[in-house]
């Protein structure tokens, strides 16, 4: 009978329960990724890692492949979080890792995260949103799922009943403006996920992401629309600067598609119009290579 209860509730949400109820706040889960520190409210990221062990290989692998195959380089991990895609790929001591994650309870466990985790010296770490301009903006929290902490423009309710939830204030400031193209060990590679606000980030960040020779990110009609930012001069930046691309469905580790880039950028325009996107969930893992 326990067993049919607790299989009913979810292990997991049984296990963040139980947890509250004794008043812990953080946790650590041993994994793939090692020994990763995170919220015990954490359903999505943390939850994820705790459920399997593992985060995102797909990904993983593209990016420790691409340093392998180049005798290291740069990495940005642009959406940071707690350090999940940024650990393994700092374990090459011949990449430079910078990693960017504006929420404070976030970049505390991705400080601590990384100082266990990443031994060779190869990781900056900076607390900031990245946006189109300097400024000082409201970052809105998701209470379950700290992957989904975002900038917030728009106060209205939406899916999420986004009106509901904290807030805290973030320092943001352009791509452009932290990193110069010269201080920049080469190839680049970049993965970009930001709730939407991606748009901005590309507008901010011109100079250095024509420098990169692979791009992940998400790409989620929903979220941009939330946020704002010119999504038709982010697809024209992708189609001159890229050779081709791939675009599946979010959340799934697909295998790549590579298709050239014309038709990566013709998809992403018909996602961003398809009214199924512009009230939901829905997102797609858009790669860039040159």
């Amino acid at each position: 009978m326990f067993e049919t209860i607790v299989d009913d509730v979810g292990k997991l949400n049984l296990f963040i329960d139980m947890a509250r109820k004794y008043h812990v706040e953080s946790l650590s889960v041993n994994g793939s990724n090692g020994l990763v520190w995170g919220s015990i409210n954490d359903k999505s990221v943390l939850g994820r890692y705790m459920s399997t062990g593992i985060w995102a290989p797909t990904t993983e692998n593209l990016f420790k492949d691409f340093f392998e195959n180049n005798g290291g380089g740069t990495f940005l991990d642009i959406g940071a979080n707690i350090g999940l895609t940024l650990i393994p790929i700092a374990r090459n001591p011949a990449v430079q890792c910078i990693g960017f994650e504006p929420e404070p309870r976030n970049f505390f466990y991705l400080k601590h995260n990384v100082d266990a985790n990443c031994p060779h010296g190869n990781v900056a770490l900076e607390q900031v949103a990245l946006f189109h301009g300097k400024d000082t903006l409201q970052f809105e929290l998701s209470p379950d799922n700290f992957g989904d902490h975002r900038i917030r423009i728009s106060d209205s309710d939406g899916y999420y009943v986004e009106r509901l939830r904290e807030t805290v204030s973030v320092v943001a400031d352009r791509l452009d403006n932290i990193i110069r193209t010269d201080e920049l060990k080469l190839p680049l590679a970049v993965k970009m996920d930001t709730q939407g606000a991606e748009p901005n980030i590309f507008s901010g960040g011109k100079n250095i992401l024509s420098m990169a020779s692979l791009v992940a990110l998400e790409f989620w009609p929903y979220g941009m629309r939330r946020i704002g930012g010119d999504v038709e001069a982010e697809i024209l930046f992708i189609q001159n600067n890229f050779r081709e691309g791939s675009l599946v469905e979010g959340d799934t580790d697909n295998a790549f598609r590579w298709l050239p880039i014309k038709q990566i950028s013709e998809e992403m325009r018909r996602l961003w119009e398809d009214k199924v996107n512009m009230t939901g969930p829905k997102y797609y893992d858009v790669v860039l290579r040159k």
